[in-house]
């Protein structure tokens, strides 16, 4: 298995504080843009996706669907253990149970994303990167998810990813 782990693009500030607004921030229109370009980036890097799987999260839910129409798939449910706050082993326990196979893209929030992707690098969750908004990395996974078993095969930062997007359109 194949995990592509994509961070939610540029999205709209918070209209007042706490965890409901947070959770219903937009993607901006300039999000967006950026977004469906780097869109087109990952697909220079991926031949093709199984499935994407957003956080809950309105930003990471519109994120998973600009990255599934240029894969042309449909975004999955938001998944609870993608959202802020949850602790990276719930994923792994996530990503055991799944029927998923091939390349599967989560698209999540930071930390969250570089702490799974340490703990499946390294074995410890304390992050060797974190993604900007609309980076992304792709990890091998041999065997069953587990602390330590997997590998990085590339990490791309957003801007990297509008560039070889901007490429491929030509």
């Amino acid at each position: 298995m194949e995990l592509l782990l994509i961070r939610h693009a540029i999205a709209e500030r918070a209209s007042s504080r706490g965890e409901a607004a947070d959770a219903r921030r937009p993607l901006t229109a300039e999000g967006r843009r950026r977004m469906a370009r780097g869109a087109r980036g990952l697909m220079a890097l991926v031949a093709e996706l199984d499935a994407v799987v957003p956080s809950p999260l309105v930003r990471a839910v519109e994120t998973a669907r600009i990255v599934a129409e240029a894969f042309e798939l449909s975004p999955e449910e938001g998944l609870p253990a993608l959202a802020p706050g949850h602790p990276p082993q719930e994923l792994l326990e996530w990503l055991r149970a799944s029927r998923h196979g091939g390349t599967v893209a989560l698209v999540g929030h930071e930390p969250h994303l570089s702490g799974l992707a340490a703990l499946l690098v390294a074995g410890d969750p304390e992050p060797l990167f974190t993604f900007r908004k609309g980076g992304a990395c792709l990890l091998e996974l041999d065997g069953a998810p587990r602390p330590g078993g997997g590998r990085l095969r590339w990490l791309a930062t957003a801007r990297l990813l509008r560039l070889l997007g901007a490429r491929k359109a030509r």
